[in-house]
C-alpha cells in the first residue's frame, strides 16, 4: 500500500525549522569594505573623501656645530709661571636662528595648511595649499586638489582638483597619485577606468604611500583591472601594511588565513596582521582577530578577548561584529546566554546594514527568542535582509508571505521569494518552490517544475527535496518513471540527513 506524503503544510514547518536553524552571525574572516564600486547614499569619510597625507623634501639640517677649542698646555715644571692676559671681552651671543615661515617657506605653509586644515579652518588652509603650489611644491598642489575636490573652504571644482592632482603626481607626491587612482576606479568626476586606476595606483605605491598600495593591491586581487596577479596583490598589500595602512594589514591576514597568492597557509603570521589591523583603528581588522581568538587558531583560545573585541567592533558600527556577538549571547558561546541581549544586537547590526544581522532579529521574533512573538515584526526585518541580498532573508519572507503569517497569504508573493532566495543558493527555498508546485499552493499543480527544483536541493542535502523526489520516483510522477529503488536510495538519504519522515518512508519500502 501506498503511503501519501505528508501534507504541505506539514512538509513547510519541516522547511521552516530548517531555515530557522541556517542562518547564523557570520564569524569567518570577512570583509566589508570591498573595493568594488557600489551606489553612494552618503558621503563616508573613510570610503569617500581623498587622501591628505602630504610627503614634502626634509628640511635642511642645521650646520655641525664648531668644535670646542683646546684647554690651554700645562706649564712645564720649573717654568716661571705668569699672570695670563686678560681675555678679550666677549661678543655679544648670536640671535637664535629663526625657522622659516609662511609665506617665505612653501614647506612652511603646507605644514601650516595642514594644521588650519585640522581646525577646520578651510579657507585659511585652501590660501596656504594655493601658496605653496603657486610656489611650485607638489604637496601644496595636492593639498589643494583635496580641497578643491571636497568643496572645504573653496567652491567645489573637480575639474580644476584634477588637474591638479595629474600635476602633483607627476611631482613625484605619492598621495596625489593614489588619489587619481582612487577617482579613477570609483569613476568620481572621470570615467571609471580600472586601468588607469592601476597605473596611478602603482605610481603612488613606489613612493610607498601606503592608500597607493592598498588600491594596487586590491585590483590585482579582485583582477578588475583585466590582470589578476595575486602574488603582486599579497606584496602590494604587504608593503601597505608596512606603510601603516590598516586595511592592507587586513587583506594580508586574509591572504595568509587563507594560503592564497603562492603565500604558505599560516594562521599565526594572520592573527598577527588582524591584530596590527585593529590596532591602527579597522574594526573589521578587531572582528577577524576576535574570530581566531574564539577558535584558537593561530593563538591561545581566549573567548574573554574575542568577546571584548567583538563588543569594540560593534560599538565602531561594524554590524557583523554585533551579529557574531549577537550568536554568542543567543547561543551561551563562551557567555552566560542572554537572548534579550542577543535581539537588541541582532538589532543594531541590522541597523548597521548588515544583512545578516536582519535575517538574525528576524528568527528572534518568529521563534519567540529573547523577546515576544511577533510574526509582524520577523517579516520586516526578513524583508530588510532580503532587499540588502540575504538569500536566507528572502526564503524565510516566502514562507511567511505562503502561510499567511504577519501578513496576508500571499503565493504569488511567496513564489517570487522562493525563485529569487533559490537563485541565490538557498537550497531551503528551493525546496520550498517545490512544495508550492507539487502540491498545488496557491499556484497551479505542476510535477515536473517541482522535479526540476527538488533534483538540485537533494544534491546539495536538503533533506525534505530528497523525501518529497522520492514519492515522486516511488509513484512514477512528474515526468518520472516509477522506480522503488530510487526512491528507497532517496528515503534514505533524506533520514541519514534527520528528517524522520524520510526514516519512515524507507523503513516502509525497505
Amino acid at each position: 500500500m501506498s503511503v501519501r506524503v505528508a501534507s504541505a503544510p506539514r512538509f513547510c514547518a519541516a522547511v521552516l525549522f530548517l531555515l530557522a536553524w541556517n542562518v547564523r552571525g557570520q564569524e569567518p574572516e570577512e570583509v566589508l569594505k570591498v573595493p568594488r564600486p557600489r551606489p553612494r547614499v552618503s558621503p563616508s569619510p573613510e570610503e569617500e573623501q581623498p587622501v591628505l597625507r602630504i610627503t614634502r623634501p626634509p628640511r635642511p639640517a642645521a650646520s655641525p656645530e664648531a668644535p670646542a677649542p683646546k684647554p690651554p698646555a700645562a706649564p712645564s715644571p720649573g717654568a716661571a709661571t705668569r699672570r695670563p692676559p686678560p681675555p678679550p671681552p666677549s661678543a655679544p651671543p648670536a640671535p637664535a636662528e629663526v625657522a622659516p615661515s609662511c609665506p617665505a617657506d612653501a614647506s612652511a605653509c603646507v605644514d601650516e595648511a595642514l594644521l588650519r586644515r585640522a581646525a577646520h579652518d578651510f579657507e585659511g588652509a585652501v590660501d596656504r595649499f594655493r601658496i605653496a603650489c603657486d610656489a611650485g611644491l607638489p604637496s601644496g598642489c595636492a593639498g589643494l586638489a583635496v580641497m578643491l575636490d571636497a568643496g572645504h573652504g573653496v567652491a567645489a571644482d573637480p575639474t580644476r582638483a584634477l588637474a591638479l592632482y595629474l600635476q602633483a603626481c607627476d611631482g613625484g607626491e605619492g598621495s596625489a597619485c593614489a588619489n587619481l587612482g582612487r577617482k579613477y576606479r570609483k569613476g568620481d568626476g572621470v570615467p571609471r577606468d580600472d586601468r588607469r586606476a592601476l597605473q596611478f595606483y602603482e605610481r603612488a605605491c613606489s613612493d610607498r604611500e601606503n592608500a597607493g598600495c592598498t588600491g594596487l593591491g586590491h585590483l590585482l586581487y579582485y583582477g578588475d583591472a583585466g590582470v589578476r596577479d595575486l602574488a603582486r596583490a599579497a606584496s602590494a598589500y604587504d608593503a601597505g601594511c608596512v606603510a601603516a595602512d590598516a586595511e592592507a594589514c587586513l587583506q594580508l591576514g586574509l591572504m595568509y588565513s587563507r594560503g592564497e597568492g603562492g603565500l604558505e597557509a599560516d594562521a599565526v603570521r594572520a592573527v598577527f596582521l588582524y591584530a596590527r589591523s585593529c590596532d591602527l583603528g579597522l574594526a573589521m581588522g578587531c572582528n577577524n582577530l576576535a574570530s581566531k581568538l574564539a577558535r584558537g587558531e593561530g593563538t591561545v583560545q581566549d573567548v574573554a578577548r574575542a568577546l571584548a573585541l567583538y563588543a569594540q567592533a560593534c560599538d565602531a558600527r561594524l554590524g557583523l561584529a554585533c551579529s557574531n556577538l549577537g550568536r554568542r549571547y543567543r547561543d551561551g558561546d563562551g557567555v552566560a546566554a542572554d537572548p534579550a541581549r542577543a535581539v537588541a544586537l541582532f538589532e543594531r547590526s541590522c541597523d548597521l546594514q548588515y544583512a545578516a544581522g536582519c535575517v538574525n532579529a528576524g528568527l528572534a521574533f518568529e521563534l519567540g527568542q529573547g523577546t515576544a512573538r511577533d510574526d509582524a515584526r520577523a517579516a520586516a526585518f526578513y524583508a530588510r535582509g532580503c532587499d540588502a541580498g540575504h538569500a536566507v532573508g528572502c526564503g524565510n519572507l516566502g514562507l511567511l508571505r505562503n502561510q499567511g503569517r504577519g501578513g496576508p497569504a500571499d503565493a504569488a508573493a511567496a513564489a517570487a521569494l522562493f525563485e529569487k532566495a533559490c537563485a541565490a543558493g538557498n537550497v531551503d527555498a528551493c525546496a520550498n518552490r517545490g512544495i508550492q508546485l507539487h502540491y498545488g499552493q496557491g499556484v497551479a499543480v505542476d510535477l515536473p517544475g517541482a522535479v526540476a527544483l527538488y533534483e538540485p536541493a537533494c544534491a546539495k542535502e536538503q533533506a525534505v527535496a530528497c523525501n518529497n523526489l522520492g514519492t515522486l520516483h516511488e509513484h512514477g510522477q512528474g515526468g518520472l518513471a516509477k522506480d522503488p529503488s530510487r526512491a528507497v536510495e532517496l528515503y534514505d538519504k533524506a533520514c541519514k540527513l534527520g528528517l524522520a519522515k524520510g526514516c519512515e518512508n524507507f523503513k516502509r519500502l525497505w
